[in-house]
């Protein structure tokens, strides 16, 4: 029998005061550590194949060209984790769907 591993959900303290290229380093590092491939696991556990693939990753890097500050996070967390930054971008994308999140955040004062 192949045992599938398992690893425990964390929960982070991203500070938004932080400049766009540190706010997600906790999570980018827990990230690296679990291994790279995230979006071409997905693809593959989903039936997708390499020619879309090809695309949704062009389509990943068009989408850093939206705010700076968007890009600049999209861009650290890649860095930081070993991902592809259009990976990256359409990870985000997809859970922003999928999860019907638009990353509206409160701040208290």
């Amino acid at each position: 029998t192949s045992k599938e591993r398992r690893t425990a959900l964390r929960t982070f303290d991203i500070q938004l005061s932080y400049p766009p290229e540190k706010r997600w380093k906790e999570v980018a590092e827990w990230t690296a550590e679990l291994g790279t491939g995230f979006l071409k696991k997905f693809l593959n556990a989903t039936g997708v194949g390499a020619d879309q693939e090809s695309k949704l990753l062009f389509l990943g890097r068009r989408m850093l060209s939206t705010t700076p500050e968007e890009k600049a996070e999209i861009e650290a967390f890649a860095s930081m984790s070993g991902e592809d930054a259009g990976e990256v971008a359409i990870m985000q994308a997809i859970y922003a769907i999928s999860t019907a999140c638009t990353a509206i955040v409160a701040q208290g004062e």
